[in-house]
């Protein structure tokens, strides 16, 4: 399971940036438009399986993997904490010097320093709790991702609702283009 916890302050992109592409000059649609950004983001965040934004996330899996625990939505920025149920079903907090973080700013992962510990084997056994994003700001954020916020965002204030099943699976043209790059198999 994958848990944003602390959201990002604020957008990749802002009203006043949507809004030129819009072409509009008026405010009453101010609030519709915030709410057309921030669900373009979270859209291209879950399509590609990154986070734009610095934002806090828990990732939960039945218990440590073989090898290296991949912690999903790069780029990974910290890990804060390593938490698992051991065989008593008591939560043990793994200290940072049990395990080593790699791929930070990219495929973020933790290995154990000698093996990882046994869990109590039920669902949600570990638990990571780490800050991804390509940064704080809106700056930090590569252009192709926040164009492809500002051209989902247009289309959504434009379209208002699908007219079809069909079109709540599309995107507007391009946007596919401009995040192909950046996605991210195997979390969503």
């Amino acid at each position: 399971m994958i848990l944003v916890t602390t959201p990002p302050t604020l957008e990749p992109v802002t009203l006043d940036e949507v809004k030129a592409q819009l072409r509009l000059d008026h405010s009453e649609d101010d609030d519709f438009i915030a709410a057309k950004i921030k669900a373009a983001r979270q859209n291209l965040e879950r399509r590609c399986g990154i986070a734009m934004l610095s934002q806090t996330v828990k990732f939960s899996a039945d218990g440590f993997p073989a090898g290296p625990l991949m912690l999903p939505r790069p780029p990974l920025q910290t890990v804060t904490s390593i938490v698992y149920r051991d065989a008593t079903h008591a939560a043990v907090t793994l200290a940072a010097g049990d395990y080593i973080v790699r791929g930070v700013a990219g495929d973020g992962f933790v290995a154990p320093v000698t093996s990882w510990p046994a869990t109590d084997g039920l669902s949600g056994a570990v638990e990571a709790t780490f800050v991804a994003g390509y940064g704080a700001t809106a700056a930090d954020v590569p252009e192709p991702l926040r164009e492809a916020v500002r051209l989902l965002a247009a289309y959504l204030y434009d379209r208002g609702e699908a007219a079809s099943s069909d079109a709540m699976h599309e995107l507007p043209f391009g946007v596919e283009d401009m995040v192909a790059d950046f996605r991210r198999w195997g979390f969503g």
